[in-house]
């Protein structure tokens, strides 16, 4: 039996943090159209069926989505809040930990974010945090609450627009031990969206044939 080595995938083309944020606005405006197609033309009844083969229906997949995008974007505004005062302090000296140089901001994933951006990109399945779990009543309004966690996510690339999103780091809020930077954190909340997303058209597929 042959020794068997990961590789580790290859680190996306996106080399400045305004190619990334260019990126992020426009697969994030994709993913909200393709949203309000899948769900927005189910009756309420239809988003709260279950689908024969079982498992979650719509609204439990929009509502799983707002919980893990509210768990990100709350540590990922904290970082950016911590960076942001770190930079103000710094202000009078020669160094400014977060500030951004330049005119255009290079940008790398944290090996943690390439590899966890990977695994939502890839078919295969992945563990699930307890947190993440919908309970038996989503919220009321869910779709648009999700929508509204992807506007807040804008908001917050806005207003990271002036430091540089490789050095705002924080923990993963489901492993501490995970450590990501702001333009990673940014790329799970995406690509999550669009992973469940392609869970949602299967269960409209399922609920309307």
């Amino acid at each position: 039996m042959t020794e068997q080595t990961m590789t580790l995938p290859a680190a996306p083309p996106i080399a400045t943090q305004e190619a990334l944020h260019a990126v992020i606005e426009r697969d994030l405006a994709q993913l909200d159209r393709s949203l309000r197609e899948q769900v927005e033309t189910l009756t309420p009844a239809q988003r709260r069926t279950v689908p024969g083969t079982g498992g979650w229906h719509v609204d439990a997949v929009c509502e799983h989505l707002c919980l893990g995008n509210e768990f990100y974007l709350r540590a990922m505004t904290a970082a950016l809040d911590a960076a942001t005062r770190s930079a103000r302090s710094e202000a009078t000296g020669t160094t400014r930990p977060a500030s951004r140089q330049a005119a255009v901001t290079p940008w790398r994933p944290a090996l943690a974010g390439r590899l966890l951006v990977h695994a939502l990109v890839s078919p295969r399945r992945m563990p699930r945090p307890a947190v993440l779990t919908p309970g038996p009543e989503p919220r009321v309004q869910v779709l648009e609450s999700l929508l509204g966690s992807h506007d807040a996510l804008r908001a917050l690339l806005q207003r990271a627009a002036g430091v540089e999103w490789r050095r705002v780091r924080f923990s993963s809020p489901f492993a501490r031990l995970i450590r990501l930077n702001l333009g990673d954190g940014a790329l799970v909340i995406l690509r999550h969206g669009e992973r469940h997303l392609g869970q949602v058209a299967r269960i409209r597929a399922t609920i309307l044939s």
